[in-house]
């Protein structure tokens, strides 16, 4: 997918042998992306208990925010301690994501 982005104007998501979408790959990314990711990563350690949104995997925690900056605040100001905290755009990966409900290795 990371290919894809860099070196295609267009871009179809196919499914199952039926094709979900075409168009611009920075279309495809505005419309179906859903947001921006964040990832955090709780201290080694340290219980990985979290009741707020996202998704919780091992120490883990992945949230998909259209409001970033509240959504920081939320894991900042919580009794939590994070070892790593990263902001990743949507993109082709996230898209083929949302269109299909699967990710690349299904």
């Amino acid at each position: 997918m990371e290919e894809a982005s860099k070196l295609c104007d267009r871009v179809g998501i196919m499914d199952r042998g039926k094709i979900l979408e075409i168009d611009r790959t920075n279309e495809l990314v505005r419309r179906h992306g859903g947001g921006l990711r964040i990832e955090a990563r709780f201290e080694a350690g340290l219980p990985a208990v979290w009741n707020g949104p996202g998704e919780l995997r091992d120490e883990r925690l992945s949230v998909v925010t259209e409001r970033p900056l509240d959504t920081l605040r939320e894991l900042l100001d919580g009794a939590h301690r994070f070892a790593a905290i990263e902001m990743r755009p949507a993109d082709l990966e996230t898209v083929f994501l949302n269109l299909t409900g699967r990710t690349l290795r299904d």
